[in-house]
């Protein structure tokens, strides 16, 4: 009853006038007008004198449904957080089993092969969930919050969707609650025009937990559901797109893994590579050091072969002039059962890449920036260097990158990318044969 009460006040709602009726004298005669703000410009049509009643009833109507909805929103949706939730007394969970336990925000408990790397490292939960969250800097992120009656100056926007996420199968359970892994996880998409687009439309399902209070990043984003599998729509402008593109076919060449990229009506889709094993980005073990050394130590001490990995990403950033990388947009791929890390997560976010960043893709190796860090790191380096120079870097041709190229819709100098791609591939196989 509730869903179909709800969806009918909002499909008479969009039937009714909306504005005030004002009131103006000419030559002693009263005239009325209908005011209302359309596009955000304000408006007046005038009221004949045989449709004010009706109009004054229309806008009466208007309003009793708008305060209608509001209560019905507030009274019925499951976006609430109980006392135990807003204290922090509850349990981290890996699906349906507790891998930590906090009380009043303190960490009385923690299984530190199975709970997520961030508060193995930290134990701070709270900061924990405050890394799940949305970047309220999107302006639809905004709208979002205001449309789900969420404030956003609330301490813990995330604790609204259980502080879960797409990427892995970690959430908070508040103490006293009865709640499983399959009642929080997320079942549609419904608020996804919304975050993406900042399109209002009616919902249907008012107060339903909503992957995108936990989709961080600062491009207007949202998760869409697609033949049963959820994919990341990410909004751009066209080089940032190209970029993307590019760079998951790229890194197959350097026999990186990449996560699957499409372009879709002015988009960027990437499809979910984290539905079989969960994603914890390199912020959980480093926080914000992103100094080559530091990271590649961690990731050492973990595994010999994801510690090359790490290395082969910094060459593909070197090479297509990646300066975004950092420690949200690449990281780990663990075991959603045992906790085991498995694998450097596969390559993704890539959009500030090229030519989104490098505008005119000097050709200038030997003073570029990002190349002089990393070399000057596999230079002090001897464990780094020793990886780096087993890692077969394959000989790409002009072919090879042209059929990139012809297969992505948005087009940019062929030639210019050609060049400066194989220039800097060229200039770290012959440092490989020279350390």
């Amino acid at each position: 009853m509730f869903m179909k009460s709800v969806i009918d006040l909002y499909r008479e709602l969009e039937s009714l006038p909306k504005g005030y009726i004002s009131k103006k004298k000419i030559k002693g005669k009263t005239y009325f007008y209908l005011q209302f703000v359309k596009n955000n410009k304000i408006y007046s049509r005038y009221i004949k004198a045989s449709e004010l009643s009706q109009i004054i009833f229309l806008l009466k109507r208007r309003k009793k449904i708008e305060n209608e909805i509001r209560h019905l929103r507030k009274r019925n949706s499951s976006l609430t957080l109980s006392k135990n939730a807003v204290a922090l007394n509850g349990f981290v969970m890996m699906g349906d089993e507790k891998v930590a336990q906090y009380q009043n925000g303190n960490l009385v408990e923690i299984n530190r092969k199975k709970a997520p790397l961030y508060l193995v490292r930290t134990g701070n939960i709270e900061e924990y969930l405050k890394s799940r969250t949305l970047d309220l800097t999107r302006p639809n992120a905004r709208i979002l919050l205001k449309t789900l009656n969420i404030q956003d100056k609330e301490k813990i926007i995330a604790l609204y969707a259980h502080g879960a996420t797409i990427s892995d199968n970690y959430w908070f359970k508040a103490l006293g609650s009865k709640l499983k892994y399959h009642d929080i996880y997320f079942s549609n998409d419904q608020y996804s025009d919304l975050a993406l687009k900042g399109k209002i439309i009616p919902l249907r399902q008012l107060g339903s937990p909503s992957p995108e209070l936990t989709a961080i990043g600062s491009f207007e984003k949202c998760w869409k559901i697609i033949n049963n599998e959820w994919w990341l729509y990410k909004a751009g402008q066209e080089d940032n797109i190209f970029s993307e593109l590019f760079s998951a076919k790229f890194a197959e060449l350097l026999g990186i893994p990449s996560a699957i990229y499409e372009y879709d009506s002015g988009y960027i889709r990437s499809k979910n590579f984290a539905d079989k094993l969960n994603f914890e980005p390199m912020f959980a073990i480093c926080g914000d050091n992103e100094e080559y050394d530091f990271v590649f130590a961690k990731l050492l001490e973990i595994s010999p072969t994801i510690a090359q990995a790490y290395i082969n990403l910094l060459i593909f950033d070197a090479i297509t002039y990646n300066v975004d990388r950092h420690n949200q947009n690449y990281g780990l791929m663990r075991n959603k059962k045992t906790g085991e890390i498995i694998s450097l997560a596969p390559n993704f976010d890539n959009n500030m890449s090229l030519f989104a960043y490098n505008h005119t893709l000097n050709q200038d190796v030997k003073n570029d920036g990002l190349i002089k860090l990393l070399v000057a790191f596999l230079t002090k380096n001897p464990k780094a260097q020793k990886l780096f120079k087993n890692i077969r870097l394959p000989d790409i041709t002009k072919k090879d990158l042209l059929a990139i190229l012809n297969a992505i819709p948005i087009k940019r100098d062929n030639t210019l990318i050609i060049s400066f791609i194989l220039n800097r591939l060229y200039y770290f196989k012959k440092m490989q044969d020279n350390l």
